[in-house]
């Protein structure tokens, strides 16, 4: 199965390039490729958003793509992703019980369904509001709640989004034997993000 792991790092973001490293590592172990974007397809919209752009551009060359954002490190680098494909999406809910995902580790299946997700979502008439405190998670997740959407793979958030704070540092907080990716979700001080990688090298 072809599959890639997608990242977009552009500007001033601590500890992006140790978590580069660390999916570079995952890739190589497995045999996915890693795609790492440093470029805005349009300037005039958010990050957040151009992601989902280069996810459009990607994902139709291959079986699957895992979409990582740039703070985020891998835990659990001898779990393969092949066993948490679905015929749709794989993403882990923002709490339990909660119905909504978050897209910061999402696995995108290429299906034609799928496909049409995507297309909607960008189609939005108010799409790239983000810039207005509007997230790309917010029609991912009300597309998904409608009939005939892609099927979701519904992960809790210790296995695919695991979540750590930094109070004072860094705080571990549900990281599991079974994590797979470790989110914490803004950046971290330089020996915060060196004591992640580290840890989970």
């Amino acid at each position: 199965m072809n599959i890639a792991v997608l990242m977009l790092v552009v500007g001033e973001f601590e500890g992006a390039e140790l978590s580069v490293a660390s999916a570079q590592a995952y890739c190589t172990r497995h045999g996915y490729d890693l795609i790492v974007n440093r470029e805005l397809i349009r300037e005039e919209v958010s990050p957040n958003w151009n992601k989902i752009l280069w996810l459009k551009a990607v994902l139709p060359q291959y079986d699957a793509v895992l979409l990582l954002d740039a703070d985020t490190m891998c835990a659990g680098q001898d779990i393969p992703l092949e066993p948490f494909l679905s015929d749709g999406i794989t993403a882990s809910r923002i709490s339990e019980g909660a119905d909504k995902f978050c897209y910061g580790v999402v696995l995108f299946r290429n299906t034609a369904a799928v496909i049409e997700l995507i297309d909607n979502v960008l189609t939005e008439p108010d799409a790239f509001l983000y810039l207005a405190g509007r997230q790309e998670s917010e029609p991912f997740n009300r597309l998904l709640a409608k009939e005939g959407a892609p099927p979701v793979n519904r992960l809790p958030r210790h296995i695919f989004n695991a979540m750590y704070f930094r109070p004072f540092g860094y705080l571990k907080t549900n990281v599991t034997p079974e994590t797979v990716f470790v989110h914490w979700a803004g950046g971290l001080k330089k020996d915060g993000a060196g004591g992640l990688m580290k840890e989970f090298s």
